[in-house]
């Protein structure tokens, strides 16, 4: 069974509409090629949540908050669990878009959903801190 979070291998590349490109982008730092790909696959399989979800990364990457946002919230609205997901879109809440409030709150579905999420935790610490 795979691990949440971690992402199919690039020899999915058949079918996958772009992900296994978007992948390699990402991961060798051609943040803009990577977000080009990973929309293409995100349009060809909408329900693709690794795909939404390396998007959102790819977006928050390429400074393009709002597109991150929207991106962790359509995943989000197919797989509303997805602790990885739950917590990146939490530190773009606290870091992107300075709203600590929030960040809270997704910080702490990330825990619910997964008590393990190291960095849901820190997160949440974050978080608190800036609320004061």
């Amino acid at each position: 069974m795979r691990e949440e979070g971690a992402h199919r291998p690039a020899d999915l590349s058949a079918g996958d509409g772009g992900y296994a490109s978007g992948l390699s982008h990402y991961y060798a730092g051609e943040i803009v090629e990577a977000e080009s790909s990973l929309r293409l696959a995100s349009a060809a399989r909408p329900r693709d949540v690794d795909a939404l979800y390396m998007l959102a990364r790819a977006r928050w990457k390429n400074g393009d908050l709002k597109g991150a946002l929207s991106a962790f919230q359509s995943l989000l609205a197919l797989k509303p669990n997805y602790a990885s997901a739950l917590a990146d879109l939490a530190l773009l809440l606290l870091e992107g878009l300075n709203n600590a409030g929030a960040s809270e709150r997704f910080a702490r579905r990330a825990i619910e959903a997964d008590p393990l999420c190291a960095r849901a935790f820190l997160v949440l610490g974050n978080a608190q801190h800036a609320k004061g």
